[in-house]
């Protein structure tokens, strides 16, 4: 019987190739240029909450010490670029590499959820190292918000292709959050900080992260995946 695929697919005919050379490459120029085209978009959309939060008085705003040092904005320059280099380089080992093996071994859903699988490892363990300064926001939000993150990453890569693309959305999503803006409890010494007035705060960040992944997840379903897996595969 042939298994069913989670998406459509363009091409089903062709075999991705999954090597450590193919890991760096994307799949066509036309998803590439609609990956870094979107990519601010999807950016903007995801830090939605912090609009919304001041609109409905859900969160404050303090300056962080950082902020008062000229040498500190001078820096933010090289910062963008460390931020890029690990981007890529997660981008590659994780959705180049990890995800393009699991996908030539298996259906999208099946490679899909074992990719999460191996990326919630890793959250858990980023928990267990900063948990006492994620306190306030909890494991369950913490797990769930960074979840939805990476799952977002995930269906902006199967949709584009682009490794590059998914790097340069990955670049625009981290640089503020560590560099510019993050939770005032949080492990991130940021020009900019931002705390709760109210605990259902941390659920709107995770609400404009579902919200985002949704409209990925239909936007690949209508459009198709340009990682053209393997249909059939088992």
């Amino acid at each position: 019987m042939r298994a069913r695929k989670a998406y459509p697919t363009q091409h089903p005919d062709i075999t991705l190739r999954t090597s450590l050379c193919d890991s760096w490459r994307d799949r066509s120029w036309k998803g590439t240029l609609e990956a870094f085209l979107l990519a601010p978009f999807f950016m903007a959309s995801l830090y939605g909450f912090i609009p919304l939060g001041i609109s409905f008085s859900m969160v404050n705003f303090t300056y962080g010490v950082r902020g008062l040092d000229p040498s500190y904005h001078r820096q933010l320059l090289a910062w963008i670029f460390c931020v890029a280099a690990y981007s890529i380089t997660f981008e590659i080992l994780f959705r180049g590499l990890l995800l393009r093996t699991l996908l030539r071994r298996f259906t999208q859903a099946k490679a899909f959820i074992l990719h999460q699988g191996v990326l919630m490892i890793l959250l858990f363990a980023a928990w267990l190292k900063w948990a006492h300064a994620w306190e306030t926001m909890g494991l369950l939000r913490f797990l769930l918000v960074e979840h939805f993150y990476q799952i977002v990453f995930t269906l902006f890569f199967l949709r584009t292709g682009s490794v590059w693309g998914t790097a340069f959305l990955h670049t625009l999503f981290d640089f503020p959050r560590f560099f510019v803006l993050n939770d005032a409890v949080g492990p991130f010494e940021t020009l900019y900080f931002y705390s709760a007035a109210t605990d259902d705060f941390y659920w709107l960040i995770a609400a404009m992260a579902f919200l985002v992944m949704s409209v990925q997840y239909a936007f690949l379903t209508s459009r198709g995946s340009r990682e053209i897996p393997r249909q059939g595969a088992l």
